[in-house]
């Protein structure tokens, strides 16, 4: 994986660009730009072989297949949403019996922090 992080003069990341290649092969670029002169936005995009799926502030398109045209998902097939808090206080009043974001997923996610700023100050690839 390789990273390129600004904090802007903070202690806490702004903008960030990360390119991580995954076992296997597939390869996964995200940016995060904090310092962007538009209010909050939400970009995500996954492109494969047989198919390609992007979320765009709240909505989702979908394409199957090969030079397939982008089709929106009607917000009524997707799944509810919950905020991590809300997730958290059910967990507490037993509401619900599992967390939705497991400690192992947390540990990968810290593992990737971790490894995102090591490249960023060194400005070498890590290993992850």
């Amino acid at each position: 994986m390789y990273a390129s992080i600004d904090n802007r003069g903070t202690g806490v990341d702004i903008d960030s660009a990360v390119t991580v290649r995954f076992e296997g092969g597939a390869i996964c670029t995200w940016s995060v730009v904090g310092s962007a002169s538009i209010r909050w936005h939400e970009d995500v995009s996954f492109h494969g072989e047989r198919g390609t799926a992007l979320y765009r502030n709240g909505k989702l398109w979908v394409a199957k297949g090969q030079d397939a045209d982008l089709v929106e998902v009607p917000a009524k097939e997707l799944p509810p949403t919950r905020t991590p808090v809300e997730d958290f206080v059910d967990l507490l009043l037993g509401r619900r019996h599992e967390a939705a974001a497991t400690a192992e997923s947390g540990y990968q996610v810290a593992r990737l922090t971790e490894a995102a700023w090591q490249s960023s100050v060194t400005g070498l690839p890590v290993r992850f």
